[in-house]
């Protein structure tokens, strides 16, 4: 590594002069600064990051090019137990190939299977420059083998093999020993680099009175304040909190891996104090990142690109079974949707049977659901409509099995599987593979309740040329081109998002309000306002997207609802009403409604316990896009909003019902829609002027009056 001492011994080359300012001191001095920004340059670091972000493993060797049935592809040790080949092909044309190893000194018939990325012991189909990670069966080890291989064995062949290195020492976590605290009563037993990620610091103390106190990690002979902060055990960049013997997984920040870093410890950032650290010895041989190898993996020769540079879906059919990878550029909480499309004709998402998957941060798993699209609207059960889950709607069941799932760094990835045929006639369709189906794909938010909702970042719309896929049909090569991990969305993408909000308007001194259904003002409307997940709908009050609403106690309120009144239409049906939740949507668990947490103030009558909402369903009215597209993100305003809108209204009168809040109603209540959930917002209720004190102050005001006469 050149310092800047071995930069100034270069100076004898410059000899000294004082004549003029562009003498060879100064030429010196210019090149020293040239020298100084290449080595300290980004885009220097960002080499050598992306070499250790792209570490495989320890590498074994690579396939010979003499090898038969075009297999090629390099070969890397993960582990003891796993192995991991980048860009591997094969024709897929041996009638009984394996992954194959064995102990003998050549691959022949004494070797054993290794199943394929999907853990299946199945014949080998055929790849292309695809990335495949192996594990191999229980008891077996790289140091127990000599060899891996492709292997037919109905022709006992070896289509090409990599040799074990004699004395191969694999991969393996790196014990660093304990931390001698300095301060604030740090120690810990050990520190454990389990793999080039995540750091294991067994029987953590520290008393948490510093400060900002951070785990720290960087370069150089010890700690100091321009090191890098590790994320606690919670993902938290917050100063760190006392920890009593607890054991600690920290995963390292975004583009960074032990093999970047000389220390890690615990640091003050304020006093510039050490508490206590480790040295991180150079050439390490720890497994790599797990988790960022298994988002490289690519086990289906199918694959198509729905959303470029967004979303893709790749599969293979076996026997009466199809599994799909469905992977995409998505933030936490957000889903990629691929299914078969409601008509075989075109794209349409209504009659449409989805796979909906997202990381779901309550549970720091990937999930994928099987879901039915009855109608372009929010899941409401209690009509067996919207956009739900097939074991939520009448009849259906879950009919997708998760097989594995990841996400990292803004990639989701999810690989699951069903049958073709999965005999549930009233949520699925049946898939035949040797025929051409019509799909759909979407990407969009999920709500509070973990459902999919509204898509408003990407869809196949019905006007799209259709996209059509036989899934039998096999092409000769992966015609999808990898998303690149290290370039992808940050969880911060759509932190800022609040700071896009618009102005949030407020009605005050009204006591008539008349409510309409409009859309949600995309990311600067609904969802930016509230903090709260909108379906793509929000009422609009008065001519204003879901204004906070000022009311006084005593007073009567006249409400004028116009969100439609046909219940067989739960897409147009969204009786109002006023309640303490916050999420409203009453409809869809009606033995709720009138218990603690979700009282009803007004708008739904009780006839012997059972809801009617008839008092708050009124003919059905919309503000809806003069151009037919949402131009949210064109304007800075609701008011500027509303302009490139129209207001449409179906045949019918009107729902009219008053309300008058008194001493027992919240200081906070929320007008929301009976059948769906989180269209509405706040009402305000204030306390208003009492009887003895409207007397009181005219008496007050008598009094002034007489004294300025």
């Amino acid at each position: 590594m050149i310092v800047f001492g071995d930069l100034l011994s270069l100076r004898k080359f410059f000899p000294s002069s004082s004549s003029s300012s562009s003498s060879p001191h100064c030429s010196f001095m210019f090149f020293i600064s040239i020298i100084y920004t290449l080595i300290t340059s980004s885009s220097i670091l960002c080499l050598v990051n992306s070499i250790n972000l792209n570490y495989y493993g320890k590498y074994l060797g690579s396939f010979s090019p003499t090898s038969v049935h075009s297999v090629k592809g390099k070969v890397y040790a993960v582990n003891e137990t796993a192995i991991f080949i980048q860009d591997f092909s094969y024709d897929g044309a041996g009638p009984d190939a394996y992954f194959w190893a064995g102990s003998s000194s050549t691959p022949d018939v004494n070797g054993f299977i290794i199943p394929d990325s999907l853990g299946r012991y199945d014949v080998l189909k055929g790849y292309s420059n695809q990335n495949v990670l192996l594990n191999l069966p229980k008891g077996r080890t790289i140091k127990t083998i000599k060899w891996i291989s492709i292997w037919c064995r109905s022709f006992t062949a070896d289509f090409g093999h990599v040799k074990i290195p004699p004395n191969f020492e694999p991969p393996k976590p790196l014990n660093l020993g304990p931390i001698r605290g300095l301060a604030h009563g740090v120690s810990a037993s050990g520190v454990i680099i389990m793999d080039a990620k995540t750091v294991f610091i067994k029987n953590l103390y520290y008393d948490g009175a510093a400060p900002d106190a951070f785990f720290m990690a960087g370069t150089g002979d010890r700690p100091q304040s321009r090191g890098q902060k590790v994320p606690d055990e919670n993902g938290s960049l917050e100063k760190i909190h006392g920890y009593a013997g607890a054991d600690v997984y920290l995963r390292l920040p975004r583009g960074l891996t032990v093999m970047d870093i000389d220390w890690f410890g615990l640091y003050c950032i304020t006093y510039r104090e050490d508490f206590g650290h480790v040295k991180i010895p150079k050439n390490l041989n720890v497994p790599p990142d797990y988790v960022f190898l298994e988002s490289k993996v690519e086990p289906f020769m199918s694959c198509l690109t729905i959303f470029p540079g967004l979303m893709q879906i790749s599969w293979e059919v076996r026997d009466q079974e199809i599994f799909f990878q469905l992977e995409g550029k998505v933030e936490p909480n957000q889903y990629l949707a691929f299914g078969l499309s409601g008509s075989s004709e075109r794209p349409e998402m209504i009659g449409a049977d989805v796979a909906v998957t997202f990381y779901d941060t309550l549970t720091s798993t990937v999930q994928v659901v099987d879901y039915t699209l009855r109608h372009k609207s929010q899941c409401a059960p209690q009509t067996n409509s919207g956009a739900c889950p097939d074991d939520v709607t009448f009849g259906g069941r879950q009919d997708l099995i998760m097989v594995s799932g990841n996400y990292l760094n803004g990639y989701l990835k999810a690989i699951y599987k069903r049958n073709v045929v999965t005999g549930d006639m009233n949520a699925d369709q049946d898939i035949l593979p040797d025929e051409y189906a019509t799909i759909v794909a979407a990407v969009g938010p999920v709500n509070s309740r973990r459902q999919a909702a509204y898509h408003n970042i990407k869809y196949t719309r019905s006007t799209d040329l259709p996209i059509r896929v036989a899934f039998n049909k096999i092409p000769l090569n992966r015609n999808c081109s990898s998303l690149n991990i290290d370039t992808l969305l940050s969880s911060s993408t759509h932190s800022s998002i609040k700071s896009r909000a618009w102005k949030h308007e407020k009605i005050r001194n009204a006591n008539v309000f008349r409510l309409q259904i409009g859309p949600a003002g995309g990311d600067r409307g609904y969802t930016a306002i509230t903090g709260i997940q909108s379906w793509g709908i929000a009422w609009w009050v008065n001519g204003k997207l879901i204004p906070e609403i000022h009311v006084q106690r005593g007073k009567n309120y006249t409400f004028i609802v116009e969100g439609g009144n046909d219940p067989s239409n739960q897409a147009q049906y969204h009786p109002l009403y006023i309640t303490e939740s916050r999420e409203g949507g009453g409809g869809q668990e009606p033995a709720i409604l009138n218990s603690p947490g979700h009282r009803v103030f007004a708008g739904i009558i009780f006839n012997r316990g059972v809801p009617d909402p008839a008092p708050g369903a009124g003919r059905y009215c919309e503000w809806k896009h003069r151009s037919g597209i949402d131009r949210a993100d064109d304007v800075d305003s609701v008011d500027e909003y509303k302009e490139t809108l129209r207001l449409e209204c179906k045949p019918g009168s009107p729902a009219v019902f008053t309300w008058s809040p008194d001493h027992t109603t919240p200081d906070v209540v929320y007008y929301q829609c009976y059948t769906h959930r989180n269209l509405g917002w706040k009402i305000i209720v204030n306390h208003g002027i009492s009887r003895t004190g409207s007397i009181f102050t005219l008496i007050v005001m008598f009094m002034v009056y007489t004294i300025l006469r």
